[in-house]
């Protein structure tokens, strides 16, 4: 399997000290910048640019430039705005970087601008939810788009993912999922966190962390603190159900752009090696309850988390098997 891997500062070293093996999965290395609040950092220094584009020559990795903001002001598509925008992606584009992911629809649809822009790989981002075959065929037919990164729902439903396989296998057309991030499904309060995240460039760090304590004290944090169990609901996918996705998935894209080195560092080894020994808690992106400190990867392997939520498409008001689990592991059953 291929991996899109985030950036972080010290990625060099976490890259360099990977096995051959291990460099060779990854397909491309994302980051954005502070120039259209796609940002999860205050600021995008020149020392990034700078280790970005030693990965990209040292080791032979693809660099890919992730817009996704939430919110565009109007100005964005007048004639100005436009070029504003093109002139950001060729100065990208000619520092050597060959993928964008750009979640405007709507702009991708402006003949003028998609003419003008890079030659980019362009794929929609996650949050366009292109979660059907149906949406696929449009975005192809109607968008010329070609690479896809699906919506999150499809971790947990492995039949229109085998439905939208079998009409894309014979089209120059790749897939991608993303393998942690831990969302509730169908989040009732994702809007509002995405667009929270595309305004931080407007707010000094201290501002940041204040912002990001007030979202964990009062939502997804604190209903996975408060119904732990839940945290199994979310349709992350655990490094051993990587297997299921070989034959029909190409990409697996790995969350957590400017997270910390060691942090990162243990995702990607954990993933890239389907390590069981290691626990659940810090895989995911989202908080994560105190509880999986006590649960292995190995326990939820052991009691077929990865088989069972394949393709149980979140219906989880007619099952109970992650509570069972839960409960189970939290008695050391």
């Amino acid at each position: 399997m291929k991996y899109s891997i985030p950036y972080t500062p010290g990625l060099y070293d976490i890259i360099q000290r990977m096995t051959d093996e291990n460099k060779l999965k990854i397909n491309d290395v994302y980051f954005s910048d502070n120039q259209l609040s796609s940002n999860r950092k205050f600021s995008f220094d020149t020392d990034y640019w700078i280790e970005l584009k030693r990965i990209k020559n040292d080791f032979n990795i693809k660099l890919h430039y992730v817009i996704n903001s939430s919110v565009y002001d109007n100005a964005s598509y007048f004639q100005e705005g436009q070029h504003k925008l093109i002139s950001i992606l060729w100065n990208i584009y000619n520092d050597g970087c060959t993928y964008l992911t750009y979640n405007n629809s709507f702009m991708l649809r402006i003949p003028e601008f998609r003419q003008k822009i890079p030659p980019f790989k362009i794929k929609p981002s996650i949050n366009n939810k292109i979660m059907t075959l149906e949406n696929v065929e449009f975005y192809y037919t109607n968008m010329n788009i070609k690479d896809f990164i699906l919506d999150r729902s499809l971790n947990r439903n492995y039949d229109e993912l085998k439905r939208i396989y079998e009409w894309t296998k014979d089209k120059d057309i790749s897939l991608s999922l993303l393998a942690n991030e831990g969302c509730i499904p169908n989040c009732i309060w994702k809007q509002h966190c995405d667009n929270l995240i595309s305004q931080f460039s407007k707010n000094t760090e201290d501002d940041q962390k204040h912002l990001v304590k007030i979202h964990t004290d009062t939502l997804c944090g604190r209903h996975y603190t408060e119904q732990p169990a839940d945290y199994l609901k979310s349709p992350w996918i655990p490094p051993n159900a990587i297997q299921y996705y070989e034959d029909i998935i190409d990409v697996i894209k790995i969350g957590g752009r400017m997270i910390a080195p060691n942090v990162l560092e243990r995702m990607l080894d954990v993933y890239f090696n389907n390590r069981h020994d290691d626990f659940v808690y810090g895989l995911i992106l989202t908080s994560s309850p105190q509880e999986y400190k006590q649960i292995y990867l190995a326990e939820l392997e052991d009691n077929n988390y990865s088989g069972k939520t394949l393709n149980c498409k979140n219906k989880c008001s007619e099952c109970n098997f992650c509570d069972l689990v839960f409960n189970k592991l939290m008695k050391g059953e």
